[in-house]
């Protein structure tokens, strides 16, 4: 499922690149890349059988769509932090308490921070309702796929 997951947001991801340009890529690199770096050293410093944290790409980029792209770099670095570091130490047996990226984003709004589904956005013109089109589409039938998949 982490696979199905990480292949639709990567999906979304590259229509955003199409709409709102390049000006997204050190948004969601930051963003994607704390949240590897984080997991990854945790799974190292807690002995973790080492494995590829898939999870930790799909929390990174579920955090870079919601949180507002023109957020300032501390919520930026803050948000895939304290995901990360709930889904290592906020569980119950082997399973995590919060889905780790709204933990993350619920911690840093409270903090102030600015969030916005603006995966979707119509924006102006034609190209834009287009845009938003498409992505609701590719969106709904990715998320039917994954539901179908855990029941």
């Amino acid at each position: 499922m982490k696979q199905k997951l990480f292949l639709l947001l990567s999906v979304l991801f590259v229509l955003d690149l199409f709409r709102f340009g390049l000006k997204l890529i050190p948004h969601f690199f930051l963003i994607v890349l704390t949240a590897y770096l984080v997991d990854y050293l945790l799974i190292r410093i807690r002995k973790i059988q080492p494995f590829f944290p898939l999870a930790a790409l799909d929390t990174g980029l579920v955090i870079a769509f919601v949180l507002d792209p023109s957020s300032p770099l501390i919520y930026k670095l803050a948000t895939p932090i304290l995901a990360i570091v709930s889904k290592h130490f906020l569980k119950r047996g082997n399973r995590h308490i919060f889905n780790p990226a709204a933990f993350g984003l619920f911690l840093t709004v409270l903090f102030g921070a600015p969030i916005s589904w603006w995966v979707n956005s119509a924006g102006e013109g034609r190209a834009g309702s287009l845009f938003a089109v498409v992505a609701d589409t590719v969106l709904m039938i990715g998320m039917v796929f994954i539901l179908m998949k855990i029941r």
